[in-house]
């Protein structure tokens, strides 16, 4: 498998010119001056948002005593939180599928019928331009417009689970540290002219988002929004449209376009899912809990902006997309500290306590393994899972899907819920689904193609019952 693009094949493309007639705010006076800037710096951050990190870093440096402990503290309190929050979900899912108003936590819910087809794809993290820009560096954008003609050729439905806009990620470029500035100044300024600012200073941000994924969001208006066929979910890093005057800046772009804490398949007796982003029972990243999940990216975005050192957490590496396709990718529940709600990889959701939940409530006596109860599909974890076990007692929750990403190293993971090929109980077929450049497969025959003309394949990960997933060809060369 080759390896992803480097820094060196970033582009920078500038925001969309404003309306016309319309006066450029303070905020887009600055994009346009960092565009300037980093138009002279096309291969890396640039020298504005290198320094800004180290004086970010240095300051963390200097309130660090102070500020680890109060961290431990608010990890602490926050998963004795989520262990509550977890243990009472069943029923709020249960309650949903009955067709109950929308209550806490999923306050904007959408609903589809059980029999059209959908395609979930989550934690997109599309960015403006800069070393933040994930899906370019790591070669999926073309790989995302594949699937988007696929699935929009075929009339089938499109979810985007959260994370989908990165409004957390700064840095990055000579904007991407202004935008850091703006938040952290605007975030000091009380009462209405402070709500006036960050709305204004995110969706300017939202703004450059857009332009520099332009093709993508063609696609997703053309092939299926103005079809009726596009639902969004938010997640964390996307969670600024929990303000509904952001929503309507993303509306210039998807115009009419809902966000929602959920969505709704089926119900009311027949088969069902809910698809849900996940970060509702996350210590570290729910909606009301997520300061710690923000400072966590803050840092993260600072040491990937250091001069000279070239770190970059959160970003997979290729060793992650090689596991997916030599069938080694562990299919298992993840387990975190139920003291601070994170483990040694920095994963903060508990699938394994997620399971016990849901099999408290659907389960059959001692039975291990869970059929039963609505399925579950999340993204957020980036960690793709079809039918995954327990890592406690070897039970299988046949009914739970993670979406997995679209961030992995020249492969984007996504979720099937197809009623064309039901299975032995009624239940439309439900499928993990890998999407690679062909020259990375080469025993796999092309099912599309990029803009670029590179052939594109699809992949079916399937669960090997013991603990691994495997990719199953459907189509193999001549």
């Amino acid at each position: 498998m080759a390896p992803p693009p480097g820094s060196s094949d970033l582009h920078h493309r500038p925001a969309a010119p404003p309306r016309a007639g319309a006066r450029p705010g303070a905020a887009a006076r600055l994009a346009a001056a960092a565009d300037r800037l980093d138009a002279a710096h096309p291969d890396g951050p640039g020298p504005v948002a290198e320094a800004w990190a180290v004086l970010r870093l240095l300051g963390v440096g200097v309130v660090g005593p102070v500020l680890l402990p109060l961290v431990g503290l608010l990890a602490a309190r926050n998963t004795a939180r989520t262990l509550r929050r977890i243990d009472d979900l069943p029923v709020a899912v249960a309650a949903l599928v009955e067709g109950a108003p929308a209550s806490p936590p999923f306050r904007r819910v959408g609903r589809l019928p059980a029999d059209v087809p959908v395609v979930v794809t989550s934690d997109l993290h599309r960015a403006a331009a800069g070393r933040t820009d994930w899906p370019r560096r790591l070669d999926t954008e073309g790989l995302y417009l594949a699937l988007l003609d696929h699935y929009g050729a075929q009339g089938w439905h499109l979810v985007e689970d959260g994370d989908v806009e990165d409004l957390w990620m700064v840095g990055g470029s000579t904007w991407g540290a202004l935008y850091d500035v703006g938040r952290l100044a605007g975030a000091v300024v009380p009462g209405v002219r402070g709500r006036r600012w960050r709305r204004r200073l995110v969706g300017t941000h939202l703004d450059r988002i857009v332009a520099n994924n332009d093709a993508t969001y063609a696609r997703i208006n053309d092939r299926f929004h103005l079809h009726g066929r596009y639902h969004r979910v938010v997640g964390n890093h996307d969670d600024a449209f929990e303000d509904e005057a952001v929503v309507e800046r993303l509306r210039r772009h998807h115009p009419g376009l809902d966000v929602l804490d959920a969505l709704v398949l089926g119900g009311a007796g027949g088969p069902a899912a809910v698809v849900t982003h996940g970060h509702h029972v996350d210590a570290w990243n729910a909606p009301d809990l997520a300061w710690l999940g923000r400072l966590g990216t803050w840092l993260a975005c600072a040491l990937e902006d250091l001069p000279l050192v070239g770190l970059s957490p959160g970003l997979a590496g290729p060793e992650q997309t090689a596991r997916l396709l030599d069938g080694t990718h562990p299919d298992l529940l993840t387990v975190v500290s139920r003291a601070f709600g994170a483990n040694r990889e920095l994963y903060s959701v508990d699938e394994e306590l997620l399971f016990r939940a849901w099999r408290r409530h659907w389960g059959e006596g001692d039975e291990p393994d869970l059929d039963g109860g609505p399925a579950l599909v999340l993204g957020h974890s980036h960690l793709a899972l079809d039918g995954p076990r327990s890592p406690a007692d070897g039970g299988r929750w046949r009914r739970y899907l993670n979406s997995g990403s679209g961030v992995l190293p020249r492969l984007v993971t996504a979720v099937e819920w197809d009623p064309s090929t039901p299975d032995e109980q009624g239940w439309p077929a439900r499928r993990l689904v890998a999407w690679a450049w062909a020259a990375d497969v080469p025993e796999a025959a092309p099912v599309a193609e990029a803009p670029d003309g590179r052939p594109v394949v699809r992949l079916v990960l399937t669960p090997t019952g013991d603990g691994r997933l495997a990719p199953a060809v459907g189509e193999r060369r001549g």
